[in-house]
């Protein structure tokens, strides 16, 4: 047997131990726990997937953050003013509001980005243990979000050596020719993913490792009506995503244990073409993203329990232009020449975490005491080139001079370049005065 604890709920479990406690052999005494939503002891509105749900979700583009969609008040990402697009998603949205107001906590730790406030990639599905969606009266200990908070928990090694993986692959035979086709195009899709997980020392070093891989041969047509034949055809746009993890988990002794953890992304796409927009107005999409963290946990002999982690977080995003420099051409059926915008942005967080907990009881009941603080350092740097080679609008498809213009001379980019540093404490109690009722007292104080 064993105990599981889902993420997010609060358990007590009492054991009979008999008339001789000595005579119990506790390393072999264990239990197994399945949080029902009615064992909940936490006034916060969240749902949580399982493992076994996440793997039975037929989830398209295995992008994680797209998991909360699946929650009651969270849809489709709406983007805020300004900010590239997300990779291989549009995000999520809580709420009302837009993506950028989601919370992102992986492993207890803050996964957005600070020039943006974007989620920093994604990880792959086949490592995520637990997903929680926080929407409404979430913990203290959450905090810097002002909508809800994804909150995932990664998976580690056990003492059992086992292997798991999945396969797709998409022929151009089971896809339609589109409505402005001439031909059915040579479309396939190959999307596959592995997973190792096991001991290196039994019962103290263990290890957890996924990857993914997404390559698709996607193409886009382009439509003017007839007003520019020359532009016009279905067009090849590649996409490639390889999303990277890696665990170690090492046991020092029975009140110590350290975790390293690592997450990346790495990703090329062309965007941007189809409809009335050229081959050559499109934008190639990249993202490259890494994330290491080192946490360490300690249960101290008086009952205190404390984590303390340090994170880096570092992001690089890029829409850059197709083609050559040249003019770019706006008519009313077309979009032509080199898109008008060129962007690369940079995005770097180191964070510090402490966590510090206990559990009391006496004759007024459980308290639950929970503090802690939170401290980031950010680095971010954004280049935007706007109009260098010239913008020419055309009122109709047979006007020879354009109607408006707009040029940058020196200098045509546009260059930030910022550190900022984010503070947070917080304090929390959950009392219990009996086993029918739970009072939440919570309080953050956040600076930036």
């Amino acid at each position: 047997y064993e105990v599981i604890v889902r993420v997010g709920t609060t358990l007590r479990l009492d054991l009979p131990l008999g008339p001789d406690p000595a005579a119990v052999e506790l390393p072999a005494l264990a239990v197994e726990v399945v949080a029902s939503p009615d064992a909940r002891t936490s006034p916060e509105i969240a749902y949580v997937l399982e493992r076994e749900q996440i793997e039975a979700l037929p989830e398209e583009s295995r992008q994680f953050v797209e998991l909360a969609q699946l929650v009651p008040g969270a849809t489709t990402g709406t983007p805020a003013t300004g900010g590239p697009p997300l990779f291989g998603t549009n995000g999520s949205s809580a709420g009302a509001l837009n993506r950028q107001s989601l919370g992102v906590l992986i492993d207890g730790v803050d996964f957005t980005e600070g020039l943006f406030g974007d989620p920093g990639g994604s990880i792959p599905l086949l490592a995520i243990r637990e997903f929680e969606v926080a929407v409404h009266q979430y913990g203290a200990e959450m905090g810097r979000a002002a909508s809800g908070v994804v909150n995932v928990a990664t998976r580690r090694g056990t003492n059992v050596l086992r292997f798991e993986g999945f396969g797709l692959y998409r022929h151009h035979a089971l896809t339609a020719r589109g409505a402005f086709e001439t031909e059915k195009p040579d479309f396939n899709r190959s999307h596959w993913g592995v997973a190792a997980a096991g001991p290196i020392s039994r019962n103290r070093t263990h290890f957890f490792a996924a990857f993914e891989r997404r390559v698709q041969n996607e193409f886009s047509t382009v439509n003017t009506g007839g007003a520019f034949p020359r532009y016009e055809g279905t067009f090849r746009t590649p996409f490639t995503d390889n999303l990277l993890f890696a665990r170690l988990d090492h046991r020092l002794n029975t009140d110590h244990e350290l975790t390293f953890r690592y997450a990346g992304e790495i990703g090329e796409r062309l965007s941007g073409v189809g409809g009335i927009r050229s081959l050559e107005y499109g934008r190639i999409n990249t993202l490259d993203t890494h994330s290491a963290l080192l946490a360490h946990r300690w249960s101290a002999p008086s009952g205190w329990q404390n984590e303390a982690r340090v994170h880096l977080l570092g992001v690089r995003r890029s829409l850059l232009r197709n083609a050559p420099p040249s003019p770019t051409l706006r008519y009313p059926s077309l979009r032509a020449g080199p898109h008008a915008a060129e962007e690369r942005s940079r995005s770097l967080r180191m964070e510090l975490r402490d966590d510090l907990s206990r559990l009391l009881e006496g004759r007024t009941g459980a308290h639950r005491l929970q503090f802690g603080a939170q401290l980031s350092w950010l680095d971010d740097e954004t280049e935007s080139a706007f109009f260098e080679n010239g913008w020419f609008g055309f009122l109709s498809n047979e006007d020879l001079e354009p109607a408006l213009l707009q040029i940058s001379f020196d200098p045509p980019a546009v260059r930030l370049d910022e550190q900022n540093v984010q503070v947070g404490l917080y304090a929390r109690d959950d009392w219990t005065p009996t086993s029918a009722l739970t009072l939440s007292l919570g309080l953050r104080y956040d600076v930036e």
